[in-house]
């Protein structure tokens, strides 16, 4: 076993809105709060997940993948930091733990427990989804804009829709206005691939721990 997660579960600073727990129903996994639940008994494979909140990874390993992708840089992402770390265990086909008992409790602080926090965090995670999907070296900058164009394409009418839900709080809107949010960051995160070296450089960097 090279790493291994656990369960974290969701303490609420405040009692959470109606539409919130209706949003996370039956959910076994929730990303947005850090909430993960998967199997009841200890459970070992090579395509196995944590959240950085609740793990634990061999040194041997950690320095072998080239330890954590980088992430938040104050508010805002830049990478996909553990996901970007246990995808790397992947492909080397390295085993995975998921340990019930190593319960932690993630407190939700009452700003958290908004539609436009929700947002945000999607947001987030269409920079991730960049990332992991050009990490080791973006393409040229023709590719990139095709990438941009296709997606704009592809997905403008559920930014139109997103906009005439925004505000509410049944469960579809919700879920239109967080893709939406996702999608648009993925669009500008493309975008500036084609205009940020630096970005560039970052991206294509596959080693956090060996100069």
């Amino acid at each position: 076993m090279a790493a291994a997660g656990g369960p974290m579960h969701l303490k609420w600073d405040a009692p959470p809105p109606a539409w919130l727990v209706e949003f996370i129903g039956h959910s076994r996994l929730f990303p947005i709060l850090g909430f993960i639940d998967l199997y009841e008994k200890f459970h070992l494979g090579p395509r196995g997940v944590f959240f950085s909140g609740n793990m634990a990874i061999r040194r041997k390993a950690l320095f072998e993948v080239g330890g954590f992708n980088p992430e938040l840089v104050g508010d805002s992402y830049v990478g996909d930091g553990e996901v970007g770390l246990y995808r790397k265990l992947w492909e080397r086909r390295l085993l995975i733990g998921y340990v019930p008992d190593a319960l932690v409790y993630h407190h939700v602080p009452a700003e958290r427990m908004t539609i436009e926090f929700f947002r945000r965090r999607m947001a987030n995670e269409g920079v991730s989804d960049i990332y992991t999907l050009y990490h080791g070296g973006a393409p040229t900058r023709i590719r990139l804009l095709r990438h941009a164009a296709a997606l704009a394409v592809r997905t403008a009418g559920s930014w139109i829709k997103a906009r005439l839900c925004r505000g509410r709080t049944d469960k579809p809107s919700v879920q239109v206005q967080i893709d939406a949010a996702r999608t648009q960051s993925q669009l500008k995160n493309v975008l500036r691939l084609i205009v940020d070296s630096d970005r560039r450089a970052l991206v294509a960097r596959r080693d956090w721990l060996n100069n």
